[in-house]
């Protein structure tokens, strides 16, 4: 048998294959599955991505700040949330900060309409 290929995934599973030449003279494949399996220490499986990929854990968004303009707009409002990125044992190896954004006061402005002003009237004092 040849030497098994790399597997296909960095963690959380993935593959591996060799092939090899058989008694009977024709070329064989194997391929074998890697998961979070228990492996035995000599199984090919043991160094093939037996780990869990990073989980990225984000809380609930919060709600955006109060629109600074009721009309005119638009313009935009963001909110943000740190999210912890946690390896295969729980550990916290990092986080990132995602950034979340909408318009709001998207609408017309009412326009002010003034009539005519009238005559002044006389002044009361002289």
């Amino acid at each position: 048998w040849q030497d098994w290929t790399v597997c296909s995934a960095e963690c959380g599973g993935g593959t591996r294959s060799r092939t090899g030449l058989g008694n009977d003279g024709v070329q064989h494949s194997e391929t074998i599955k890697c998961g979070m399996q228990s492996c035995e220490a000599l199984d090919p499986c043991r160094i093939c991505a037996e780990l869990a990929c990073p989980e990225t854990i984000c809380p609930e968004w919060g709600s955006f700040d109060p629109c600074p303009l009721s009309c005119g707009g638009p313009v935009t409002q963001t909110r943000m949330r740190t999210c912890d990125i946690m390896d295969h044992s729980g550990a916290n190896i990092g986080s990132i900060l995602e950034t979340d954004t909408q318009e709001c006061g998207n609408i017309a402005c009412p326009s002010e309409v003034c009539e005519d002003w009238p005559e002044w009237a006389a002044c009361s004092v002289s």
